[in-house]
């Protein structure tokens, strides 16, 4: 069968050929992880997702530099 990377490869590619885009290939787990965060920012625009994302995969700071403070934004409010 095929490795998991293979097929999250699949995977982001079947979503790239559902608009027309080039599928994506990549030589390292890093490259991969990097391709499936781009894809999800394309993909899920004004969604609303991206701080989830952004927080769940611990990259906040790095991608708001100033505007996430790691240990603060990671949590989510608690309703009354």
């Amino acid at each position: 069968g095929q490795t998991l990377s293979q097929e999250a490869v699949n995977a982001v590619n079947e979503v790239r050929a559902r608009v027309g885009l080039p599928g994506i290939s990549v030589n390292s787990g890093q490259q991969l992880f990097q391709a499936i965060i781009n894809e999800r920012r394309l993909e899920l625009a004004f969604e609303q997702v991206r701080r989830r994302d952004i927080a769940r995969w611990g990259i906040g700071p790095q991608v708001l530099p100033g505007k996430f403070i790691a240990g603060k934004h990671e949590l989510l409010p608690i309703p009354q």
